[in-house]
């Protein structure tokens, strides 16, 4: 089970606590997300941490701090919008206030995503706050999708994305996989580099493979469609015949290879 706070934010088992109307609703919000409830899960989230605020022993504070900025993530990543309104307030005070490093940081980095697209200035003041409070430390996996799905990866190097990918593979975190690896195809293709195109849209396929549940047919949609696109430009360039049409054929005919994607595209990890 992953240790970061973000991504094990809706999977980690909650230690035995008292039955308190923050804890219930924090266990309310944990059962709406598992449900795919997101805006009714940033409600909940958003109450226990609201009623946390005004606890003199706050149990579930961070957790629910975490798992709300998680919603705003996956809201960012995956076009779920609708639960920045449930949580702005809340994380603000959280932000700025006498909590735990921790819950702080993560609170910035939910702002981080509010701000995102908006409100540029703030954001990257949110983006400063994180790095002053992480201090020396490596940026976690969900602090770099943070980044990433802010900046919607425009202005971040590849290599910087190439590492990302790894780390999620590690993660097993397909659905994030799938999104970080089309954003470096289209990297790729901006570039001109065809054939690490390819490689990096032929593993999205196989990483949206791997989803379960609501995303996975709009994920291997969306990651279907990059490698169709990046398969019509390497048949403009004339590379790579029989990989078009291979592709072309799995495509279309459903034939998809074992790994999900064309066959003979390369293996993960080489995009």
């Amino acid at each position: 089970m992953t240790a970061d706070p973000l991504l094990g934010a809706l999977l980690a088992p909650l230690p035995a606590r008292t039955w308190t109307p923050a804890v219930a609703l924090y266990e309310l919000g944990r059962g709406l997300a598992a449900d795919g409830c997101a805006e009714r899960a940033a409600v909940a989230f958003a109450d226990a941490v609201r009623v946390e605020l005004t606890s003199p022993a706050p149990e579930v504070l961070s957790p629910a701090v975490e798992a709300a900025v998680l919603l705003l993530l996956e809201s960012a990543l995956f076009a779920e919008g609708g639960v920045a309104a449930a949580t702005a307030a809340t994380l603000a005070t959280v932000a700025d206030g006498p909590w735990p490093t921790r819950t702080r940081l993560v609170a910035n980095l939910g702002m981080v995503l509010q701000h995102a697209g908006r409100r540029p200035g703030a954001a990257a003041w949110h983006l400063g706050e994180v790095a002053r409070l992480r201090g020396d430390a490596e940026p976690t996996v969900g602090e770099r999708l943070v980044h990433a799905a802010a900046r919607r990866c425009v202005d971040m190097p590849v290599p910087d994305i190439q590492v990302l990918a790894r780390d999620l593979r590690r993660e097993n975190r397909p659905a994030e996989l799938t999104w970080v690896l089309i954003t470096l195809a289209d990297n790729r293709l901006a570039e001109g580099n065809l054939t690490r195109a390819l490689n990096a849209a032929n593993e999205a396929v196989g990483a949206a493979t791997a989803v379960s549940g609501p995303r996975r047919a709009p994920l291997l949609a969306l990651a279907r469609q990059r490698l169709s696109l990046v398969l019509g430009a390497l048949g403009r360039h004339g590379e790579s015949v029989v990989a078009d049409v291979e592709g072309m054929l799995a495509l279309y005919a459903g034939d998809v290879a074992s790994n999900g994607g064309v066959r003979g595209a390369g293996t993960p990890g080489e995009a």
